[in-house]
């Protein structure tokens, strides 16, 4: 009888550790497919922003949030994604549980948080977080950029060159080092300089075109080649050249892009081309009109050339408050098409740097291939 009782002891303890394997077994499987699955679809969202299809990569990245909320590449690709299409305060948000949810410093979470501060016209904050990756590496590339960048927009140019240079002296052949010295030289008006840089992008091996490629270093270079070549008088025909280099390699372009098209078609005295444009920008939204797209269509119409708007347009025109319209006339009368103090026309900061051609050049997505 007690052989009996141990036998079915055996059996029955048996059976509980083989349930238990079985079970172990498939959480096992269970958690391999779900790691291969957010691995892919993670390597496919990258793939979607590298090629500026935003919509897709917030799809995918919201399909891996739902599994795993703490996903922390998933949330750092969504914070910059959301910085890329200006939406800064979810950028913010995002940024934010990032930095809760890790328990040590990472110097990429910082140099982001510091990315999108900047961005919001945050200085002080986000020096917080660029003297927090400069003590621990005070010759990090990347983060003495951003703090040039910084300075610049605050238009602190005499302390933006320090950074700068140091920058440089890390590496002269870096692009974003490059970029940096063409900005700082094409805002001081010193234009030959700022070419003799943007050339230096252009003659960088990895900006070389290959077949079936277009290097994010050579857009980049063809951009700020016409950017620069556009405020040169007599050089209108040679900008509208680099801009149309641009767009026989890339169907990717942002409203920034699009103004700067706008501004050489002007410059062209191809009004009508440059109405056009403009007004793609002002009413791409219905409920809420690009103001600075809006003042330089004035600008047109300021030069005897009439402009046909349409009726949505026209109707749209009629809900602006008397301060939009005031700052639209503003922004019409300066002779200038970059808005380097937007609180002066009474513009937000987010609204300006929608528009602004160095904070999205500096953002340009990748984008491989014609």
């Amino acid at each position: 009888m007690k052989q009996i009782k141990l036998i079915l002891w055996i059996l029955i303890l048996s059976n509980a550790v083989f349930a238990n394997t079985k079970n172990s077994c498939d959480a096992y499987i269970s958690n391999s497919k779900t790691l291969a699955e957010t691995k892919q679809l993670m390597a496919e969202a990258k793939h979607s922003y590298d090629r500026g299809k935003f919509g897709s990569t917030l799809k995918k990245l919201k399909i891996i949030l739902q599994q795993n909320p703490h996903d922390l590449p998933a949330l750092s690709l969504f914070a910059k994604t959301y910085m890329t299409l200006n939406q800064l305060d979810s950028a913010l948000k995002y940024q934010k549980l990032i930095l809760s949810l890790e328990k040590t410093y990472r110097e990429a979470s910082y140099f982001s948080m510091a990315q999108i501060l900047i961005a919001r016209d945050d200085h002080k904050e986000a020096q917080k977080y660029l003297q927090a990756v400069l003590s621990q590496s005070p010759l990090h590339p990347t983060t003495l950029g951003l703090l040039a960048e910084s300075l610049l927009l605050q238009g602190k140019f005499e302390d933006a060159f320090y950074p700068i240079q140091k920058k440089g002296s890390i590496n002269r052949r870096d692009p974003y080092y490059l970029l940096l010295e063409a900005q700082f030289h094409e805002r001081q008006k010193d234009f030959d300089k700022a070419l003799e840089f943007a050339d230096r992008i252009l003659a960088l091996p990895e900006a070389k075109p290959r077949p079936s490629n277009a290097p994010k270093t050579y857009r980049m270079g063809l951009l700020v080649k016409a950017k620069i070549l556009s405020q040169i008088p007599g050089k209108e025909i040679q900008a509208w050249e680099f801009i149309s280099d641009y767009e026989d390699v890339t169907d990717l372009s942002f409203s920034w892009i699009e103004l700067l098209k706008a501004e050489i078609l002007f410059r062209l005295g191809r009004y009508e081309n440059s109405a056009d444009l403009l007004s793609r920008i002002a009413f791409k939204s219905s409920s809420r009109i690009n103001l600075i797209a809006l003042g330089q269509l004035l600008k047109i119409e300021n030069t005897g050339f009439k402009i046909n708007f349409s009726e949505n347009a026209r109707s749209a025109i009629t809900q602006l408050s008397r301060t939009q319209i005031e700052t639209a006339i503003k922004i019409s009368k300066n002779p200038n098409w970059s808005i380097h103090n937007p609180t002066d026309y009474g513009l937000s900061h987010e609204e300006a740097l929608a528009t602004d051609f160095w904070f999205g050049i500096r953002n340009l997505p990748i984008k491989t291939g014609y």
